[in-house]
This record gives C-alpha cells, structure tokens and sequence, in this order.
C-alpha cells in the first residue's frame, strides 16, 4: 500500500491539474462572453491562457491587415506599451502568416526568432508555443502566443490542443469585439459628421439671417440697430455695439452707435486707439475678455461699457474687416455676474463680423453712389427746373405790369394773390431740389411732359426687346403733364420690360398704355408671355422672389414696388398661365 502512495498522489494531482484546466476554460469561454472591450478582453484572454497552459506569460497579438502588422499592448514598467512587427517577422508573424501552430522547444535555437525584445526587456525566452486565432472565413485574425512552461518543462501536444481550442473561441470574441469598435467608430464618426453638419447650417442659418437684415434695412443707422439686436441675441449678451472707423484716417469716428435692451440706438464719443475696442481696430484682432484676466498689451481696460456706465464682467470684441481696409468692430458687453465670452460666442461673432462688414462696404458704396446720381441728377435737371421756372415767372411778370395798371384795390389785390400763388409754386419747387440734394428725399418730383418722356423711354425699350423678337406698342392716352422722379421711373419701365422680355424666350408683344384717372396717372404694362408662377403670386413684390427664371434674383419687381412706394403710389397685377401679365401702377398727378 506504501508502495502504492506515490503513484497515488501523482494520479492525484494530476486530476487536478486537469480539473483545474477545465474550470479555466469554463472562465475563459465566461471571460470572452462577458465584455466586448477590445482592450480588456484581450487582457482576460492572456491572463487566462497564461494559467491554462502553465506557462510564464501570454500575449495577445491582432492582425492589422491594412498595414500588414500584428500590434499588441505589453506593460513596460508603470505603463502599457504598443508594440508592432510586420507579418512574417519572428515567431508571432511566421504563424500569423502560415496560419499553423508551432511549438518551439528552444527559442534560441531557432532563426525566426527574434531576441531584441530579450535584450530590451532583460527577460530570457526559453520556448514558446503560438497558435494562430482564424475566423469563420479561414482568415487569421490575430496570434496567441506563450512564452516558458513553468518550472522548466517544455510545452506538449496536449498544451498544442488546449491552446488551438482556446485561440478558436477567443477568435469569435476577437472578431465580435473588432466588429462592435467598428460600429462604435462608425456610430462615432456619424455622429461626428451630423454635429458638423448641424453646425454648418447653423452657419448658414446665421450667414442668411444677416443677408436678409443688410438687404431689408432702410438706412445705416437701422442697419447698426439690426446687427447689434441680432448680436447680443445670438451671443447671449446684455449689450453692444459697432464703432465704425473714419475712412480714410487710422481713427475712428468721433460716434459710435450703441444698443441695449430698452434704450434703443444711441451715439458717444469715442477717440482713436481708446480701450479695447480702439486696440482691435488698430491692429485687427479679435480680443475676448474677462474681468481679472491679463488685458492684451498694450491695450487698455477701458470699453465701451465705460461711456455709458454699463458694468460689464465680459467682453468680446471682433474687427470689422472690409476688402479696402479695416472698417470698425463689433463690440459685446456681458453684465457682471454673468460667465464669460466663450469660443462658440467668438466664432458666431466672427462670422457675423464678416456680413456686417460687407453690408457696410455696400452701404457706403451705395451712398456714394446715391450721392454722385444725385448730384449728376441736379445738374442734368437744372436746365429742366429753369425751364419750369419760366412759366411762374411770366405769369409774376404779367401780373405785376397788370398792377401797375390797374386802378381799383380789389383788382390789385387779385393780381398779387396770383403773383404770391406764382411764388409759393417756385419756393415749393426750390425747396424738393434743395431737400433731394441733402439727402432728405428719396425721389427728385418735377414736372415731366408725357408724350416727350415716353419717346425717350420707348426708344431704349425698343432697342433692348425688338432683337428679342418682342414687339412694343405704346398707347399714350393721356399726354399732358405728372409729377415724378424721371429717373426713377425709367428704372420701373425697364424692370418691367425686362421681367415681361424674360416670360417671352420665344418672343411676343409688350404694350404700354398712359392714361388717367382723376388725379391719378395709370400705366398698364402688358405682356403675352406665361404668366407669374403659382408659387410666387402672394410674395411677388418681395425681395429675391423667383421662379424659373435662370439667373434671376428676385430684386427687380421688389425694385419696382420700393419707387412707387415712394412716389405714394400702388402697383397690382393679373396673370394667366399662357396668356401673359398686366401691371397696373398709379400716381398722384398733383403733389
């Protein structure tokens, strides 16, 4: 029995030994179900796999068949450590791209093996036992490799069947772990993608919104009024305003507009290179402030918020920068007590910035522009008001020398009223050419001659349709006199001869009548071309309402509609499709 003990404690603990690998198994397979993080489950595997086969260490090494390497995470001292070799590069990369396990007794020994990981590591290789992990398409997706049995001994056939059985079921999590990073990285990247996009439109959405506040304000300071409401509304701040620079100089203007919830539009004086809005427009950068923090040298504390005794704790200040030079900022104030201006608010300010500066550059091109018409329309007209001025002035002149004649008071007294009504009808016409040069009026009203006016305005609209095959009949009804802006109403005829030219490729007839109603001048312009699109019927005076029309931007009836506003008159129409469009507009003939 004695004799026996021995054998029977070998027997022993060699069952559990196998007990034991069987409930490491039983682990791994609990181990590889229970978690789809790459990096851990590789982890479990080779901490599992090192236990099984009794061996030193484990690691776990993925295919990467993009670049054609095998990478794997060791820990290096305090830290993990990626490490990467090509396919075919020692014992890891032979069975990697063999897909074969192999079983290797001395390591040294063998010349695909590679002891540079040895000499860094100061570890000692003896054997190593690797095994290839494949998925269901025969495909290796990664390696298993073990590296010295424990005390001493050399890895076996049966080591070779347990390894296999293991590298299969590990394969399956490997591969499932890989698919779910991918969908995760997809899901990510999605994401990533429709933040990008959502804030593209946002940008949009804002870059529209300013298009449509520079188009539809009615002068510059409504302009500032707008930019600066819509600035702190989108910034989230409780106060603003644009400084505009004084063209031509380094300075600014001696004015600046400013806006705060229920005060409106105001002005302040300002001097050039003062606080931090006078060192943004300076040098053209954009400075972000709060309280406490260093201010940007050499610029100084001071803001806007300091005229107008409004305690700001954040300040955000954007340049505005014109294609011909710096033109002003925009400033923003945050009261105290309130977070900080962030990089979000800068970036939202900046590209406002960017709209307002162009809609800036437009509106001074547009004044100078109007300023030069004006002036050039004062001049062209002077021969005109002269003209006008002879026929008051000869009823004065007649009148006087009937004054001089006459004997009875009362018959003097008849005469100088007409005389005093002569002279009232030419300071009223002095003071519309006087208002127009200062700007104060919109449209220059003299007295026009309609059979002259439209000899003239016929011919051009006969040069610009007739090659177009469009014929152009005028039916001059009433040819006396009316009181308009000449100019203004040549730029009605030939917005409306040139939408009625575009509703004609193929040619056809464009009328025009003159008549009158009462005191009120008609013109009818018809055409025979395919009438005003369903779709844009109710907002077809509106700004950049178009149809059809390739090209087109919308401006030319919305135009239109603006002079015989100002001329306190009305436009309509009536369309059918394939049989053409009417415009009917009326005037006042008397002022």
């Amino acid at each position: 029995m004695t004799e026996r003990d021995p054998v029977s404690a070998d027997l022993k603990a060699q069952l559990d030994r196998e007990r034991r690998k069987l409930e490491l198994v039983r682990d791994i397979g609990l181990a590889l179900g229970s978690t789809l993080d790459l990096d851990e489950l590789l982890a479990r595997i080779a901490e599992n796999v090192t236990e099984l086969i009794e061996a030193e260490r484990s690691t776990i090494y993925v295919v990467d068949h993009d670049r054609s390497e095998l990478w794997s995470r060791v820990v290096q001292g305090e830290k993990q450590v990626e490490i990467r070799l090509p396919i075919g590069a020692g014992i890891a990369g032979w069975v990697a791209e063999h897909g074969q396990v192999l079983n290797v007794q001395d390591a040294y020994t063998d010349e695909r093996f590679d002891p540079a990981w040895d000499r860094l590591t100061g570890y000692r290789t003896r054997s190593i036992l690797c095994a290839p992990m494949g998925d269901r398409d025969g495909r290796v997706i990664g390696v298993l490799q073990v590296l010295n049995k424990r005390e001493g001994r050399l890895f076996t056939s049966d080591d070779e069947v347990f390894i296999l059985a293991v590298a299969g079921q590990a394969a399956v999590s490997l591969r499932n772990a890989q698919l779910v990073r991918s969908l995760l990285g997809n899901n990510q990247e999605l994401e990533h993608t429709r933040d990008e996009l959502e804030q593209r439109n946002r940008e949009l959405d804002l870059l529209l919104e300013m298009e449509q506040l520079a188009s539809s304000s009615r002068d510059l300071d409504d302009l500032l009024a707008r930019v600066i409401e819509r600035s702190t509304e989108r910034c989230g701040a409780d106060a603003g305003a644009v400084i505009l620079a004084d063209p031509g100089s380094d300075g600014l203007k001696p004015e600046a507009a400013f806006a705060a919830p229920g005060r409106g539009l105001s002005r302040f004086p300002l001097e050039s290179g003062q606080g931090i809005v006078g060192w943004v427009v300076k040098h053209g950068k954009t400075v972000r402030h709060a309280t406490g923090a260093p201010i940007v040298e050499p610029c100084s504390a001071g803001t806007v918020g300091d005229h107008v005794g409004f305690p700001a704790s954040s300040v955000l200040c954007v340049p505005l920068q014109g294609h011909r030079g710096m033109l002003g900022a925009i400033e923003l104030l945050r009261r105290e007590g309130r977070d900080a201006f962030t990089e979000a608010d800068q970036k939202v300010l900046t590209l406002i910035s960017g709209q307002v500066a162009r809609a800036l550059e437009l509106a001074r091109d547009r004044e100078r522009r109007d300023r030069e018409e004006r002036l050039a329309t004062i001049g062209h007209l002077l021969s005109g008001v002269l003209h006008d001025l002879k026929t008051p002035m000869t009823v004065i002149s007649g009148y006087v020398q009937l004054m001089v004649q006459a004997d009875e008071a009362a018959l003097r007294k008849t005469y100088a009223e007409t005389v005093l009504k002569q002279l009232q009808h030419i300071g009223a016409m002095t003071a519309e050419i006087l208002a127009f040069a200062r700007g104060e009026s919109k449209i220059l009203l003299r007295r026009v001659y309609l059979y002259q006016f439209m000899e003239e305005v016929g011919e051009l609209l006969r040069k610009e349709l007739e090659p177009r095959g469009i014929e152009v009949i005028f039916d001059i009804q009433y040819r006396g006199t009316a009181r308009f802006d000449e100019n203004k109403m040549r730029r009605v005829f030939h917005n409306i001869a040139r939408n009625a030219a575009e509703a004609m490729p193929g040619g056809g007839t464009f009328s025009v009548t003159i008549g009158r109603d009462g005191q009120r001048l008609v013109i009818t312009f018809s055409d025979t071309g395919v009438g005003v699109p369903a779709e844009i019927e109710d907002r077809l005076f509106e700004s950049f309402a178009t149809a059809g029309k390739k090209g087109g931007t919308g401006l030319g009836l919305a135009v239109v509609k603006k002079i015989i506003d100002e001329h306190q008159g009305t436009i309509s129409f009536k369309s059918a499709p394939e049989h053409g469009t009417a415009f009917t507009i009326q005037i006042p003939l008397a002022e």
